[in-house]
């Protein structure tokens, strides 16, 4: 049924003004924070509509991967909210109700159409292919303390944007796997799977009934694939967070992330392209390719960087260079590109805070931020916009 959609929903065309969207996972009930986007890429919030479900609110502090320092990660996913292509839909995980929500975004603003069950426990991330919806259910809360079972529920999204749950769609994942990212291939014939603590990059071909079937399953090049991405010639970015245990708790290894890229083959295999490239950051998490997919940019989590790749026609990745974020502190989490090519947008959760003690108390109010920059022709990101008063607790955003 991801197949039989009647409408398919392309890229609208976005060279001037758009939106940003931000979730707030708030755990007292979880909101997305609606901002308008000038045609310069300055940004200005016009509302915040809630989902009817509840967000985890902040994860562990100091939180339990990279990197390991004040910023929450609280849901270490990428796709924690997603937008249709033709952008008449948001969807967005409700971590702390174990639902997910679909919201319009018609000239009268962003309303709710439907709250449904995610088929599991703690959804982290959604991939949506035309009218066919995949959840992605972590099983456990942050703290990774309890091995829940993670997996992948399929839905049909309608013209309504009411999801329908497809009967026998749901496949196990395994216990304690710490997933982190699910999304389909560019042409909806595949669907990917990031585990972090597995090690593991899954690969499911998707049938004519929506359902998912394991074809691949290989180990990353590096501990830890966390966020993934694809361009349009179908090289997918995969970043390495590079992970150890030390008295029971996973901690990033000082500045040993890395970046690799695939191609993905018709038959769903994985053909490595660039192994492993260093970012020589700590925490180098989500993953976004620029509108031509000829450049890749990371969150450096740990780092509080933006690292930017140069991506060849073949998919070889060779690091160019850094933006800053605010200092190592500031731990940009989630970013987006918009459709356009013309502006990044990063989530930073600390606002501007440049040097802090290394547990600092958690803020009574909102202390993160918006960063946006201009992506310059030779890839290089130039700072234009800040926006403040976003909960540092936020995961999840979206450009258009």
């Amino acid at each position: 049924c991801g197949h039989a959609s009647g409408q398919d929903r392309q890229d609208v065309p976005n060279s001037e003004g758009g939106k940003v969207y931000v979730m707030t996972n708030f755990s007292g009930g979880n909101s997305v924070m609606v901002f308008d986007r000038a045609a310069n890429g300055k940004l200005k919030q016009v509302e915040e509509v809630a989902t009817g479900g509840l967000g985890s609110g902040p994860g562990l502090l100091p939180p339990p991967l990279p990197p390991n320092r004040p910023g929450p990660d609280p849901l270490q996913s990428q796709d924690a909210i997603v937008m249709t292509k033709d952008g008449r839909f948001l969807l967005a995980v409700n971590a702390g109700s174990n639902d997910i929500s679909v919201l319009t975004t018609g000239g009268g603003g962003l309303k709710l159409a439907d709250k449904v069950s995610s088929g599991g426990i703690f959804p982290v991330s959604v991939a949506v292919y035309k009218n066919l919806v995949y959840v992605l259910n972590e099983g456990e809360s942050p703290d990774h303390a309890t091995g829940g079972i993670g997996n992948i529920t399929a839905f049909t999204l309608d013209d309504a944007g009411k999801l329908h749950s497809i009967p026998g769609s749901t496949r196990i994942l395994g216990a304690d796997t710490g997933v982190s990212d699910v999304l389909f291939s560019p042409d909806g014939q595949h669907l990917i799977v990031t585990e972090m603590f597995t090690n593991r990059i899954d690969v499911f071909q998707i049938a004519a009934d929506g359902r998912a079937n394991l074809v691949t399953s290989i180990v990353s090049n590096i501990p830890t694939p966390f966020g993934a991405a694809f361009n349009r010639d179908n090289i997918m970015a995969v970043t390495e967070i590079d992970v150890i245990t030390v008295d029971g708790r996973r901690v990033g290894v000082p500045d040993a992330s890395t970046t690799s890229s695939y191609r993905l083959a018709a038959d769903g295999t994985l053909q490595p392209v660039s192994k492993a490239i260093p970012s020589h950051r700590t925490g180098s998490c989500w993953v976004r390719f620029s509108h031509d997919g000829s450049f890749a940019y990371t969150g450096d989590t740990g780092a509080g960087t933006i690292s930017i790749y140069h991506v060849s026609p073949e998919g070889e990745l060779l690091l160019q260079g850094f933006a800053n974020t605010g200092g190592a502190f500031s731990a940009p989490i989630d970013l987006d590109v918009t459709p356009n090519g013309k502006f990044l947008y990063v989530l930073i959760p600390f606002g501007l805070v440049e040097h802090v003690p290394p547990l600092l108390p958690l803020p009574a109010e909102p202390a993160g931020r918006i960063q946006g920059y201009r992506i310059e022709a030779d890839g290089s990101l130039t700072p234009i916009t800040t926006v403040g008063g976003v909960p540092f607790y936020a995961q999840g955003i979206v450009a258009r």
